[in-house]
């Protein structure tokens, strides 16, 4: 916990990008923003999606210091 000013940040260290994508449904939840149904769709399609474009359109940077 950080104190800035009169607002206090909590930081919350994340050892994966899908916990912290898990958090962030879950916000949405709270939030009254998606039903829990849309985040469970939504976890397998962007999943689905990433590794799509992960395996037919990410290759090496030829350009890269090594």
């Amino acid at each position: 916990m950080v104190q800035r000013g009169d607002a206090v940040v909590f930081t919350q260290p994340y050892t994966s990008l899908f916990q912290l994508g898990n958090d962030e449904a879950h916000s949405r939840i709270w939030g009254g923003i998606h039903y829990r149904f849309d985040i469970e769709a939504s976890q397998v399609s962007c999943t689905q999606v990433a590794d799509y474009l992960f395996d037919n359109y990410m290759r090496p940077n030829r350009m890269a210091r090594h």
